[in-house]
């Protein structure tokens, strides 16, 4: 703070004021010598020594009052100006004193920020495998990060930072690949990535995926490259071990598919020799024997047929698993009118009604796309209640598929078995009420999933079931008008 101005104009106008008095009396004085130089006397001079001191003292008087006036009103402006300049520069410096607090403060806490923002990113570093990278071009320095030099193999300030010396620690095969996309990102400001292996210090070789780019990318050719590499050696391993495992999955699923197909099939001649003589055992001794052999010949004709029609059904399965991915056009109109022909009886029987949208041309195997409808259908006449089936195909286009909607007022079922009904030998009815192995639902889904798409079910018990799946969908598709569009099929 500067120090106070304060000057004291009152005392200023007494010093004035005495030496005004000592100019009135010099004049007194020289009123006396002039008397005495006019040789007066008695009233005479009295008169002009008392007109002399009155002069004096007048104009003494008079120049004191304009000198105090003349210099006590600016010093007074003067102290005034000066204490008002004074508390201004007091609260200046109050006000810079809130601003450097404020500041320091401000200060204090992006840096606490940045800190904790640079501890996140060394762990996101950490925790990711990723390390950041910084070179100069020209001069050919190179900085690292703490997690470049872990990735590496490397103790902190073992790196020796340069260009060289990354490119000496990948593997061999690497270094001409990786010095020529530096050097194209460099000329060009593009940026680069690369899959490269390095060697570490142990022998232990890594898989690294590096990407950089210039500093500024609008100025090239550029001095200056930054960017990041990741340890990827899990993920690639993780990738080869699940690709030898799918291709073992898939030898192990085709060497099933094979069995299955084989069982299914040889074993049909002996079971079928076993049906012949068990049925001729019920025709040729029935009654002739007690009712014990009867009752347990019959046990063993079902037994036979229900063995036959599982591994007719298992060969079924086995083929749709085995006949590929046919791609040929497929009009479902006929696939529809194909399924309604070999369902014909059971139409006929259950004076089943069926409709249909006009349906589209796919690309798919028409014989399992047949299978597909053949098997829909029948499952809504087949599970019905006292009234008569009625069934609707309907279809709509969804983005790249067809979306297609098989409707019945069947019997319907608990949802909760929704995802049980697709696989296969799974029932939710006795075999005394609704013939059948429990394979035509997982038949469907076989044949959907091989075409690319997929199946889903919607129900309630005694309000019917809603069958959902989805064909892939091509340019050019057009929706043909299908049997039974717009009107009933069957009686």
């Amino acid at each position: 703070m500067p120090p106070a101005l304060n000057p004291d104009p009152k005392q200023a106008v007494r010093r004035i004021a005495f030496a005004a008095a000592g100019g009135a009396l010099a004049v007194a004085a020289a009123g006396i010598l002039l008397a005495d130089a006019l040789s007066l006397s008695g009233p005479g001079r009295f008169a002009l020594l008392a007109a002399t001191l009155l002069a004096a003292a007048g104009t003494a008087f008079l120049f004191t009052v304009r000198l105090e006036r003349s210099v006590t009103g600016p010093a007074r402006d003067l102290t005034h100006s000066l204490h008002e300049l004074q508390s201004r520069v007091e609260e200046a410096e109050r006000t810079l004193a809130r601003t450097r607090d404020d500041l320091e403060r401000t200060h204090r806490e992006r840096t606490s920020a940045l800190e904790a923002e640079r501890s996140r990113l060394l762990t996101a570093q950490e925790t990711a495998h990723v390390g950041d990278w910084d070179c100069d071009v020209a001069g050919g320095g190179m900085t690292w990060s703490g997690e470049m030099c872990r990735i590496f193999g490397l103790k902190p300030g073992e790196f020796s930072g340069t260009v060289e010396a990354c490119v000496e620690r990948l593997h061999p095969s690497e270094r001409a690949g990786i010095r020529a996309a530096m050097s194209a990102s460099a000329q060009t400001g593009a940026p680069f990535t690369r899959e490269v292996r390095i060697v570490r210090p142990d022998g232990d070789t890594r898989d690294l995926f590096v990407w950089g780019h210039p500093s500024t990318p609008g100025n090239v050719p550029t001095t200056r490259m930054v960017g990041a590499a990741q340890d990827i050696t899990d993920i690639r391993r993780a990738e080869r071990e699940l690709a030898a495992r799918a291709r073992d999955l898939e030898r192990s699923n085709a060497d099933l598919e094979q069995f299955a197909y084989a069982a299914s099939h040889d074993l049909q001649e002996p079971l079928r020799m076993v049906a012949s003589y068990v049925q001729l055992l019920a025709r040729r001794y029935k009654g002739k024997l007690d009712k014990d052999a009867d009752e347990f010949i019959a046990f063993a004709v079902d037994g036979a047929e229900r063995m036959q029609r599982l591994i007719r059904d298992l060969l079924t399965y086995s083929r749709v698993t085995r006949m590929g991915r046919s791609m040929e056009s497929v009009d479902l109109a006929q696939a529809v009118r194909s399924a309604l022909a070999n369902l014909k009886v059971a139409v006929e029987e259950s004076a089943a009604a069926v409709t249909c949208d006009p349906l589209p041309v796919v690309k798919g195997d028409a014989t399992a796309v047949t299978a597909l409808f053949q098997n829909l259908l029948g499952n809504a006449i087949k599970f019905r209640n006292e009234r008569s089936p009625r069934v609707h195909v309907g279809v709509r286009r969804q983005g790249d598929e067809w979306l297609f909607a098989v409707r019945d007022n069947g019997i319907g079922f608990d949802p909760q078995y929704a995802e049980r009904i697709f696989v296969i030998f799974q029932r939710l009815n006795t075999r005394d009420r609704y013939e059948g192995s429990g394979i035509g639902l997982a038949i469907c889904k076989k044949i959907i999933e091989r075409m690319g798409g997929r199946i889903w079910v919607e129900t309630s018990p005694g309000e019917g079931s809603t069958f959902f799946f989805t064909l892939p969908a091509t340019a050019g598709e057009a929706r043909k008008a299908a049997v039974g569009a717009g009107r009933e099929t069957g009686s």
